[in-house]
């Protein structure tokens, strides 16, 4: 069954308003919005006269097929980019239309290349000794050891304690700060979860005031055609309580003139 360019066209045109229909949404809203969302979609492809009428299933296994064969062209032209060289040169673009399913998928999908974590600098750690003081003692000398005539008898140094380090608060070395661990990629992956989850809660409000809306105008059409009933069956009524004074009369006129 032929798929013209016109429904592509049409297909990928509602899937940029829509989002991707074929991802799973999560609880019965979200399922019941996708379902009404495909019914629509085949409804306006099936009526383009330039391509051929397909089920609901066959136009969800038109789209897939339609993103797969994007998403292998996307990655062959990236791995032939990414390559050393050695083969033939690879001529292949992707069309507009191709360019624009892959901005609804998203390249990373295609390609598998993981993104550049996006964080602060790590910061060298200096490797070098704090500055300490070296104090020099003297050697010991036994002071009662006997002594030689060569080595003359020397009175022992009073005793002195020994004066406290000095310690340059200057030069004080201090730990290199910590590398923060929150970076952009997590914030960014954060903000995007949290606008898809009100996106999805904003469609599923939307999906119920369609249907309360759809039910008022239900039960205003059912009011409607009650109250047309009734008047024609008041009228019906006096149509038929003037039959019978007319049929009375008609009868005495006949009495009175036999």
């Amino acid at each position: 069954m032929r798929t013209s360019h016109s429904q592509y066209l049409t297909m990928v045109e509602f899937m940029e308003a829509n989002g991707d229909l074929s991802k799973p949404s999560g609880g019965p809203r979200g399922r019941n919005f996708i379902q009404m969302k495909w019914k629509e979609l085949t409804g306006i492809l099936n009526s383009d006269s330039s391509g051929d009428p397909k089920s609901e299933d066959k136009w969800r296994k038109v789209w897939s097929d339609y993103k797969n064969n994007c998403k292998k062209k996307c990655a062959k032209i990236n791995r032939a980019a990414s390559g050393t060289g050695g083969g033939p040169a690879l001529h292949l673009l992707l069309t507009d239309l191709e360019q624009r399913v892959m901005q609804i998928i998203g390249v990373q999908a295609a390609t598998g290349m993981e993104i550049k974590e996006a964080g602060f600098p790590q910061e060298e750690i200096s490797t070098e000794m704090p500055n300490t003081q070296i104090i020099l003692k003297e050697p010991e000398i036994d002071w009662n050891a006997p002594s030689t005539s060569s080595q003359p008898t020397v009175a022992p140094p009073p005793p002195t304690e020994a004066p406290p380090p000095v310690i340059n608060e200057e030069e004080e070395w201090n730990p290199p700060p910590q590398k923060k661990r929150k970076n952009n990629l997590t914030k960014i992956f954060l903000d995007i979860d949290r606008k898809a989850r009100e996106h999805a809660s904003e469609r599923d409000r939307v999906y119920e005031e369609l249907e309360r809306d759809r039910l008022r105008v239900r039960e205003f059409e059912v009011r409607e055609r009650v109250r047309q009933r009734d008047e024609e069956l008041r009228m019906q009524g006096q149509w038929l309580e003037f039959m019978k004074e007319a049929m009375e009369a008609f009868v005495r006129f006949m009495e009175r003139k036999s």
